[in-house]
């Protein structure tokens, strides 16, 4: 896959130094990736674990504990919609059309960066995006919030900001010299 170029972050440091992305294409299997900033401006971005967790006393009186993790999710609320902003138009895309399935799975990105702007890790996992909401007070215009549940098989990435044209980068190999 070609590199992926992604819009030009000014203060990428607000979210500490953890970033999200997610494509908002449309139909996600045609054209070039739409790679966009997740969680810029929203309250909340979180990610669950999902962990289960059972304990059990046995007639010895020790406790056994089994831990099993299912799917991780990240939840961002709220997300506002703006005219015209790419993921706010696949988010109503799926709400107006009733999407699921493979239809609402997207791949998503993250990269962590150190004080310095090294790059610690990046990778991408598939990803189903569901509308949690629709709605939002007059004054604030139209909000949806929505949840990512991840298929939990993280795909090593590369990633650098190009400091002339001032984009991100992700690529499934390594950049050249």
């Amino acid at each position: 896959m070609p590199p992926v170029v992604l819009p030009n972050l000014a203060d990428k440091q607000v979210r500490e130094t953890r970033l999200h992305f997610l494509d908002a294409r449309i139909n996600p299997n045609t054209g070039t990736p739409l790679i966009v900033l997740v969680g810029d401006d929203n309250e909340e971005l979180s990610r669950e674990s999902g962990w289960n967790i059972e304990s059990t006393k046995v007639v010895t009186g020790r406790v056994a504990v089994s831990a099993t993790r299912s799917e991780m999710t990240m939840t961002v609320d709220p997300y506002f919609i703006r005219e015209s902003e790419p993921l706010g138009l696949l988010l109503q895309h799926i709400d107006e059309n009733r999407l699921e399935l493979d239809d609402v799975r997207r791949w998503y990105y993250e990269v962590k960066l150190d004080k310095d702007d090294e790059v610690i890790y990046a990778f991408k996992e598939l990803c189903w995006v569901t509308s949690d909401s629709v709605g939002g007070a007059a004054t604030d215009g139209d909000a949806i919030p929505f949840t990512l549940t991840f298929d939990n098989n993280p795909i090593k990435q590369y990633f650098r900001q190009n400091a002339t044209t001032l984009v991100f980068e992700f690529s499934d190999a390594p950049f050249g010299p």
